[in-house]
């Protein structure tokens, strides 16, 4: 349905849509919180699960009911083909590139890498890359696209787990530092804060 999805607490948030999304059409709003799927309560699931009782064949119907300034809303959204591009940008200024990345799916950090690669041919040196309102994702592509400014043998993640103990995933690949600074707020979570805290750490 194209909506960005949080986890806060037992509730499941709007954060944002995909351009062109079925969701927004039918009158959904970032800000929103998920409270049935279908009729189903989906309280105390997280926004993955939720994300999965929303897909469905194309064309077919999904009653999503939210919760709006205490209020009850439930709308009925067409599932659609969606654009799964995830990395908005543009040149701001001579030698400044601006580079969103809407959340991490399974292609995003082949997509941010091709883009970030574009500016470094053209001589860019400085960038503006923008975590705001991104809810996370796959947390392999938040390294890969991360991966890109930070030296080749630097930690980008360092994971504690009780049954397979502690493990440092370091850099395999040859990034270069930049002239960068990292835009969040209070709705980046997830992949996209392992992003951000890469590159403050580094």
């Amino acid at each position: 349905i194209g909506a960005y999805l949080v986890s806060e607490g037992e509730y499941c948030k709007i954060t944002g849509f995909l351009e062109g999304a079925p969701a927004e059409k039918a009158g959904l709003m970032a800000g929103d919180i998920i409270y049935k799927v279908n009729g189903e309560i989906v309280t105390g699931l997280d926004s993955n699960a939720v994300a999965n009782r929303a897909r469905g064949e194309v064309g077919t119907p999904v009653e999503i009911t939210v919760l709006r300034n205490g209020t009850e809303i439930t709308v009925t959204v067409i599932r659609a083909t969606l654009n799964e591009d995830t990395v908005e940008h543009a040149l701001l200024e001579k030698n400044v590139a601006y580079m969103s990345i809407l959340n991490f799916n399974s292609k995003t950090g082949q997509e941010f890498t091709d883009v970030l690669t574009g500016y470094k041919r053209q001589g860019i040196t400085k960038y503006i890359v923008d975590l705001r309102n991104n809810s996370g994702g796959v947390t392999s592509e938040a390294l890969t696209a991360v991966s890109n400014f930070i030296e080749k043998g630097k930690p980008l993640i360092q994971v504690s787990n009780k049954r397979t103990g502690d493990y440092t995933y370091y850099n395999p690949k040859y990034g270069e530092e930049q002239e960068m600074v990292v835009l969040i707020n209070e709705e980046t979570a997830s992949a996209a804060e392992i992003f951000a805290a890469a590159i403050k750490d580094n």
